[in-house]
């Protein structure tokens, strides 16, 4: 009722399925005359593919992050306009690793693995224990081998808790999540949490070795809905696995760790994996400069039009 009575050129509505699909559908209800716009797609290429028909019904144009998003919505009618992912917004390689190294007393010459527990707590208890086996495994072959961990905030009272009853966590140097950048630029490898976190690796460049785990019964489901071969967006746009996965069951102590090996006894391949990542991160960005100020502009274009 106050957006009507207000009578905007135009609606905006950011992210949120379930909500914002419900003030589109009001709103075309109520005989609202301007512009419904949707910023961010509902991720119909992964499953529920038909809430692609619903939102061309109730929004008049849809403003995607992903470049691989437009097939899904225009048969259906729907406007749709790649302006870009806000991720890629942030230059992920304008860390200081060498600094870093000098702050932690890290030999030039030591490899370092970072690790992403999520940002979740069900993130954190599903991983931390297959986590935890393949990097202690991984310091009986390489004992020079530094962990560190930029930790979430979210996060941060749960792992304080876990250190005063698993000591294996003191083999981890846990860095506030600030200091992300820093990290990504000091790693050699990564073991990292399915998330927006293996995205920013991607750009960095930095080899990364990717897992994830739901409780069984969601997993069940999940796997009967969900369409792609990869859970990266890195690796749905290149088709191919340029981060290796696990998922459930295959997220073990033994898997992790043979990946993280072959990336640190292979020079070559995660000089090649680096410039995989970086090149195929590049190409998702996309050209035209930051993808808010494209996404303003394709407001600005949808008005004038």
């Amino acid at each position: 009722q106050s957006i009507i009575s207000v009578a905007p050129s135009a609606v905006i509505l950011i992210d949120s399925w379930g909500f914002m699909i419900r003030v589109a559908k009001g709103l075309k209800q109520a005989g609202f005359e301007g512009k419904v716009i949707k910023f961010v797609a509902p991720q119909v290429w992964a499953m529920r593919e038909g809430r692609a028909k619903i939102l061309a019904k109730y929004v008049d144009y849809l403003l995607t992050i992903h470049s691989f998003d437009a097939p899904y919505f225009e048969p259906y009618g729907l406007d749709v306009r790649y302006v870009g992912n806000p991720v890629f917004d942030t230059n992920y390689r304008a860390g200081d690793g060498a600094t870093l190294r000098r702050e932690l007393s890290i030999d030039a010459q030591r490899p370092v693995v970072s690790v992403y527990l999520g940002s979740r707590r069900s993130e954190l208890f599903q991983l931390l224990e297959p986590f935890l086996k393949a990097l202690m495994q991984l310091r009986q072959s390489h004992p020079d081998v530094i962990i560190i961990s930029p930790m979430a905030g979210s996060l941060s009272k749960d792992i304080t808790v876990l250190q005063e009853t698993d000591s294996r966590l003191k083999n981890i140097i846990f860095l506030p999540e600030a200091r992300k950048l820093d990290v990504f630029s000091a790693s050699d490898v990564a073991l990292a949490c399915s998330g927006t976190v293996t995205t920013q690796l991607a750009c960095a460049g930095v080899p990364t070795v990717v897992a994830y785990r739901l409780k069984a019964l969601t997993y069940i489901a999940a796997k009967r809905l969900y369409k792609p071969d990869y859970i990266s967006i890195i690796n749905i746009a290149a088709g191919q696995a340029l981060m290796p996965e696990y998922i459930q069951g295959d997220v073990t102590g033994d898997n992790l760790c043979a990946d993280i090996q072959s990336y640190l006894d292979d020079s070559e391949r995660r000089i090649s994996a680096s410039q995989h990542l970086i090149k195929a991160s590049d190409k998702l960005k996309g050209k035209g400069g930051l993808a808010s100020e494209r996404a303003a502009l394709a407001v600005l274009d949808i008005l004038r039009a």
